[in-house]
């Protein structure tokens, strides 16, 4: 899922993929152990746009690649070398 949002950066990022995001990452904290809340997407990195009664809302694509990009840097270098159970 993190391969799809990865290839995927092009496009805009809504609420939806920010919430698989959220979804991926705690189930690799929960996996390693590690604390990745680091890798968040913050809210202050929200832009809502449209009408008040349908408000869509997206986020920073810049900011959500470079969030994406960390965190497959960082787990690349947490899990090198260790066996695959």
């Amino acid at each position: 899922m993190l391969g799809s949002l990865l290839h995927h950066t092009q496009e805009l990022f809504g609420e939806e993929h920010i919430q698989q995001f959220h979804s991926i990452l705690a189930t690799l904290e929960e996996a390693s152990g590690e604390d990745l809340s680091y890798f968040r997407i913050a809210d202050k990195k929200v832009r809502k746009f449209g009408a008040v009664s349908e408000c869509a809302i997206e986020y920073d694509p810049d900011y959500v690649r470079s969030k994406l990009r960390s965190l497959s840097d960082y787990l690349s270098t947490l899990w090198e070398g260790r066996p695959i159970s």
